[in-house]
């Protein structure tokens, strides 16, 4: 009897051994893995989201108080969700990065080149737009320093490989752009079916009682 209650009862394993069991087939898995897959999934792992938060969400949401294993289902949701829309950005940045004609010019100096990429004539991509007395003075540096004839950008060479194009030194952070437009091509693209973005979640709390017939969702 007593051997029984520390027994599951799915497969007669206890729970002990099917821990044991999991932590098995994740170093077979693991072992199977390249380095980059590795570094990724060990920093997927190590990513989390604060219950606290999402319990208020999904609470404010439901206008209701839900149970632990709901907020654990939705963190483990989101989470996926969350690493999905990262990576169709890092696609819609790496797209971007493949068709530019111009490069910020590397030969100009770290300090010149940022101020001067911030002002707004910068964006024109022409060899004669190049960093005024301003720009260069705002940068702590006196104009007799610099090459005068050095433009602010530098044009790619037509023949390019694509793996030139995409240089991880040239590709940048990711902007608020990239996750936007991951996001609209997640919601064109139907992924999960369109939930969360067609679901009584985003028509307010004040609507959820009504479409329930009043009933709680969870008890």
């Amino acid at each position: 009897m007593g051997d029984e209650v520390g027994m599951a009862i799915e497969g007669g394993m206890s729970h002990e051994a099917r821990r044991a069991q999991e932590k098995v087939h994740e170093r077979m898995l693991e072992d199977y893995m390249t380095p980059l897959q590795a570094d990724r999934y060990a920093t997927y792992r190590r990513i989390r989201l604060k219950r606290e938060t999402v319990r208020k969400l999904v609470n404010q949401t439901l206008s209701q108080s839900v149970p632990q294993p709901i907020i654990i289902a939705v963190t483990s949701y989101s989470k996926t969700f969350i690493g999905e829309l990262i990576d169709r950005a890092l696609s819609v940045r790496d797209e971007c990065v493949a068709v530019r004609t111009h490069l910020p010019n590397p030969n100009l100096p770290p300090a010149v080149l940022s101020t001067t990429l911030g002002r707004p004539s910068a964006h024109i991509k022409d060899h004669r737009n190049r960093p005024t007395n301003t720009d260069i003075q705002a940068s702590g540096m006196y104009p007799n320093q610099l090459d005068r004839s050095e433009g602010i950008w530098t044009e790619i060479a037509k023949d390019a490989t694509l793996e030139e194009r995409l240089n991880a030194a040239d590709k940048g952070p990711l902007t608020p752009a990239h996750l936007r437009e991951a996001l609209r091509r997640y919601k064109r693209d139907r992924e999960g079916g369109g939930a969360g973005f067609t679901g009584m979640s985003l028509e307010g709390v004040e609507r959820t009682m009504a479409r329930t017939g009043g009933r709680r969702l969870f008890r």
